[in-house]
């Protein structure tokens, strides 16, 4: 009687082992591929020149996201996501993290690997970081992930992965958990970091599921990507334009490498694939946010509204565009109900879960862009209505992006759900046809030193000594140049030109000429971005009382659960060069 009690009670137990393994094994694995500074119009849905064919396959099968926000740079949106709070309730709402400033995301907040590890996840991190690392309890190992692979800063050389080489104070900034990674000098990052997260697939533990959150490199500047990408896109003139795109399909590659083999190790079928961006493109670093407004760094839409998409069989409706509101803290608690778990429902993310599975409708009515307490600007939606109160920021147009050929041709752009086309001819003819002074000095350089495509004479390729001649006469005419309302700050130290190739030249040139700050005389916006999404309809004078009722909401926020921006002075002893052996290093604060 004892003997089968036992075996009766031994069976019990692999019966239970067993049911709680297959319960485990249909938590779908979760990978959170994040881009950098990639624009509206960088992708195949939205502009077919792209050349993006594995993320268009994954969204075309999935689900895309017409209007998913984020932050306008680097570490806001990180943390948001990371987190799931606003970054001006966590003192990150200014800017980016800087590689010699003592700080990081406070450890007090708990990230989303941190929660996934208590539903049973194994959870990886290949890329880039940005949330702090002057000291190890900031960095990725430390913060709940079980592997990092990756840098910690917020940019640096593909292939020698040495951040602030043309500053006055570089290092190595590649690590493999807290070790630095010396073998992969020359290698291009994309290429690395794909090559480690096949590695991580392959040798996964099947009987557990895991959460990889990839946030590329790409495409952030420096502008370099091997040549074969872009060769694909020789038809371009513009420089940083045919680099950048050729970045993107390096990009798009290796998404689709990373697809094979989850097919191949059979693991694609429980897999949800999420895929966003960090902020929007930067047009002088050869991003386009076209047709919508502004860039990188603004409160416009062109710098907040990210294109994203979800993929995996766990989806009941896909193949199609969703309008449904999304923001870059809604990511925390959905992935967490995928996972099995239950939300904190203080956080100000919500759980969209039932609207990525089942196309319901989104529980988010209204979102907060961003509170900037050091630049005095803030940004709301509420429904239909956009409200901007402050500088929206200092790339404040709609940036085209560069002509394809020597001929004029016309922009033909569809806004995804929108269900309308947008027609615009341009060509550099009439962008540099302009009285502003700055563009005119720009065509003058461009003419004198080589083929221009609004130059009506090509000039043969100068020599060193003609170019250092004309360097000098264009640095004349910078100082006698009289700039426009609105940009008479600009720093005319940008125009040290001395051994900076041509393309250089005009991308400084560039930079002002796209720093285009829009400022109203009282600081006010106000869009229906329903009837108006390219914001080109200012409305806060015709509707004072909506105004009011979006700016008491800001009010009651910036009242309630503003933390004042953390940004504080560098510290020398973060040095690689000095201290930490020409490495970016943890162990400068406290």
């Amino acid at each position: 009687m004892r003997m089968s009690f036992l075996k009766l009670l031994t069976c019990v137990t692999i019966l239970i082992a067993e049911s709680t393994s297959a319960a485990r094994s249909k938590k779908p694995n979760i990978i959170f591929i994040v881009a950098d500074d990639l624009g509206w119009n960088d992708v195949g849905w939205n502009n077919p020149s792209m050349q993006t064919p594995h993320m268009n396959y994954l969204a075309e099968k999935g689900v895309v996201f017409n209007q998913s926000y984020v932050l306008p740079v680097c570490t806001p949106s990180r943390a948001a996501m990371l987190t799931g709070y606003y970054p001006f309730k966590i003192g990150l709402q200014h800017g980016v993290i800087k590689d010699k400033e003592p700080m990081g995301l406070p450890l007090d907040f708990t990230l989303l690997p941190q929660e996934l590890k208590k539903l049973g996840y194994d959870t990886h991190m290949i890329g880039k970081w940005h949330l702090g690392f002057c000291k190890w309890e900031y960095t990725p190992t430390f913060r709940g992930f079980d592997s990092f692979y990756g840098f910690y800063n917020g940019a640096a050389d593909y292939y020698t992965h040495v951040q602030g080489a043309a500053h006055k104070v570089a290092g190595l900034d590649f690590r493999n958990n807290t070790k630095v990674v010396m073998d992969q000098r020359g290698i291009y990052s994309t290429d690395s970091y794909v090559n480690r997260a096949k590695e991580m697939i392959k040798y996964h533990n099947r009987s557990r599921p895991f959460f990889l959150y990839l946030p590329f490199q790409s495409v952030h500047s420096p502008l370099q990507v091997p040549k074969k990408f872009e060769a694909l896109y020789a038809h371009i003139q513009d420089h940083d334009r045919r680099v950048y795109s050729g970045m993107v399909t390096a990009m798009d590659d290796a998404i689709g490498r990373i697809h094979q083999i989850l097919k191949e190790y059979k693991m694609l079928r429980n897999t949800l694939i999420v895929f966003t961006t960090d902020n929007g493109g930067a047009p002088h670093h050869g991003g386009s946010n076209w047709p919508l407004r502004g860039a990188k760094t603004t409160l416009w839409e062109g710098g907040t509204r990210a294109v994203t998409f979800a993929y995996g069989s766990m989806l009941k409706k896909t193949g199609y565009v969703s309008d449904q509101l999304i923001h870059a803290v809604d990511w925390f608690p959905t992935f967490i109900t995928a996972a099995g778990g239950k939300p904190n429902l203080k956080m100000d993310g919500v759980n969209q879960w039932r609207m990525l599975r089942f196309g319901q409708p989104s529980r988010r009515k209204e979102f907060v862009y961003n509170i900037d307490d050091v630049k005095f600007s803030a940004g709301i939606r509420f429904g239909n209505y956009k409200l901007i109160l402050g500088s929206p920021g200092k790339y404040s147009t709609w940036y085209p992006q560069p002509q394809v050929s020597k001929h004029k041709h016309s922009n033909k752009v569809q806004l995804v759900g929108q269900g309308k086309h947008l027609y615009r001819k341009f060509s550099s003819e009439e962008y540099l046809q302009s009285s502003n002074p700055i563009k005119s000095l720009w065509k003058w350089f461009c003419c004198k030193t080589w083929s221009c495509a609004a130059c009506e004479v090509t000039q043969p390729k100068k020599t060193q000594k003609q170019m250092k001649y004309m360097k000098k006469k264009l640095r004349k005419k910078m100082q006698n140049l009289k700039f426009p309302k609105g940009t008479e700050t600009v720093n005319r130290n940008l125009y040290s030109l001395s051994g900076q190739t041509e393309h250089k030249v005009l991308n400084r040139l560039k930079k002002i000429v796209y720093r285009n700050e829009d400022k109203n005389e009282n600081g006010v916006y106000l869009f229906n971005l329903k009837d108006d999404p390219l914001e080109q309809k200012d409305l806060s004078k015709r509707l004072p009382h909506i105004v009011q009722k979006l700016r008491t909401k800001l009010e009651t926020y910036m009242n309630e659960s503003l933390v004042p921006s953390h940004h504080v002075n560098n510290e020398p002893y973060s040095n690689p060069e000095l201290y930490w052996g020409n490495v970016w290093s943890p162990g400068w604060c406290h």
